[in-house]
């Protein structure tokens, strides 16, 4: 018994070895600024084409928006670090995570042409695979996925062909219709309970019908007072908020909730927040992605939010855009996740339920932070703040949760 013992530890410490290594071979990558942001946003636009369509559709990335996507996965989902490298016919994908005291350091790479889902040679710490091996272990984590809660296709129904030349990499893909990003950055928070979304949803919509508000702190109350005293029932009060004020098809939160809620979906709620209509989008959107993402996407999306908007509109891919970067709109945005945090956390649970059961405006979005600076072009931004990782906008993130607190 002791021997076996013995030999397993070995082998286990062998393992590790060989998979781990004891430095990240990704360095460390710079918070994405306004441009990589814009680049990405236009990346993701055009992969969201096939869930109009249901089928695979056409994309073109070249380097610059492929750095772009790794640039926004390394920031919204810390600690992992993600490079991907572009040139000639070869792609290469770079992910480090660290592992206790030693780094997971994963390589995939693909080349040339390829009908249905591309050949990918991985390695994996010192352990290089096969292209069958890596498809295999592809395949699994699609499963994974899917297991949590996505609906992804087969790999050969997701990308039907893929060719790598010219410094682009070209393909037709296919996405799922909902729940992705909420499946793969869930962790160990416990799930939204699909159902109390829509129960909850279908609530707010009868009495929106039977007693119409625009205030935005009334719906808030609705919400919370039909929900129950789970973490899994307090995360779906605030899914079906922002179902109700933002978009009753939002796919970043999607799941069984979605076809659920037809029966009683509205066209999305104008409500008011000191008298403003954005400022319940911002708080209700960035409060779901706190219960289905966690807190740290959350914040990443409302800061990239505000970083495309600082861009000159002829930079932009969307109409509508180029505010200028909003303070006030961050304030809200965070005064939304720190909500989520509070609801996850047993400690403040309880008093945070009872607080919602009551909310005003100024509880939700304090007044002293619906004064912060609005319309703040990109170039005054830099000069003020620099970039999101700056420790200049660190202290401004400091004192925006002071002004929440």
């Amino acid at each position: 018994m002791i021997a076996i013992t013995a030999l397993a530890a070995v082998l286990g410490a062998a393992a590790v070895l060989l998979l781990t290594s004891p430095a990240p071979a990704v360095a460390p990558v710079r918070a994405p600024d306004a441009v990589q942001v814009e680049r990405a946003r236009g990346a993701y636009l055009a992969l969201g084409k096939s869930r109009e369509t249901g089928r695979a559709e056409p994309v073109r990335y070249e380097a610059e928006e492929l750095e772009s996507i790794a640039a926004l996965v390394t920031r919204g989902f810390p600690p992992n670090r993600v490079a991907v490298d572009l040139s000639g016919e070869s792609l290469v994908v770079r992910i480090s995570r660290p592992v206790l005291f030693r780094w997971v350091n994963l390589r995939a790479e693909m080349a040339g042409q390829s009908r249905g889902f591309p050949a990918v040679r991985m390695t994996i710490g010192h352990l290089r695979l096969s292209q069958a091996m890596s498809r295999r272990i592809l395949e699994l984590g699609r499963r994974w996925l899917n297991w949590r809660g996505s609906r992804l296709p087969a790999l050969d129904s997701m990308v039907t062909h893929s060719a790598i030349g010219g410094d682009a990499l070209v393909a037709r893909v296919m996405l799922p219709p909902t729940g992705l990003i909420a499946s793969a950055t869930r962790g160990g928070r416990p799930a939204v309970s699909q159902a109390d979304v829509a129960r909850i949803y279908c609530h707010l919509s009868a009495r929106q019908a039977a007693a119409p508000s625009s205030l935005f702190a009334e719906h808030v109350r609705r919400a919370f007072a039909a929900a129950g005293m789970t973490p899994q029932q307090r995360g779906a009060a605030l899914v079906a908020l922002a179902m109700l004020v933002v978009d009753p098809d939002i796919d970043v939160l999607g799941g069984r909730s979605l076809a659920a809620a037809q029966r009683c979906r509205l066209d999305p709620v104008a409500t008011t927040l000191h008298g403003r209509t954005d400022w319940p989008r911002h708080w209700a959107l960035s409060a779901a992605l706190g219960v289905t993402t966690g807190s740290q996407f959350s914040s990443a999306m409302g800061e990239w939010k505000e970083l495309a908007d600082s861009l000159p509109r002829q930079q932009l891919l969307g109409a509508g855009q180029g505010s200028g970067f909003s303070l006030a709109d961050l304030a809200a945005d965070r005064s939304g996740n720190r909500t989520a945090s509070r609801l996850l956390d047993p400690a403040s649970a309880g008093t945070e339920h009872r607080r919602l059961l009551g909310a005003s405006d100024d509880s939700l979005l304090p007044r002293a932070a619906t004064r912060l600076d609005e319309g703040l072009s990109n170039a005054e931004f830099v000069r003020r703040y620099g970039a999101t990782d700056d420790p200049r906008f660190a202290a401004l993130l400091a004192d925006i949760d002071a002004l929440l607190e």
